[in-house]
């Protein structure tokens, strides 16, 4: 699979997976950012970006746009893009809600 494929169906995070390893995304993802963190000079950006992937497809619209906040490099272009998906998403249920 392509980079940008990837990148487009929010597929990116899978390369941090084994087989069978997605109902424990965020707990590898996790621990990827804290082994990254121990490093004497580290990037984070990839990390987080693959996090907030796996709270958007989880619905946590909120969680994912402050992974995407935190994110720079060549990732910056496609974090900004899915960043203002899930601020739609966030106005878009809470305009439904307000005319229920």
């Amino acid at each position: 699979m392509s980079f940008d494929h990837q990148l487009k169906t929010k597929s990116y995070y899978q390369t941090y997976m084994q087989e069978n390893d997605e109902k424990q995304a965020l707990l590898i993802l996790g621990e990827k950012y804290v082994a990254e963190r121990q490093k004497e000079v580290f990037d984070l950006s990839e990390i987080r970006f693959a996090q907030g992937e796996v709270y958007y497809l989880n619905k946590d619209y909120e969680a994912a746009i402050f992974k995407w906040e935190n994110v720079s490099g060549e990732l910056l272009p496609w974090a900004r893009k899915k960043y203002s998906r899930c601020s739609f998403a966030i106005r878009f249920f809470s305009y439904c809600r307000r005319i229920l």
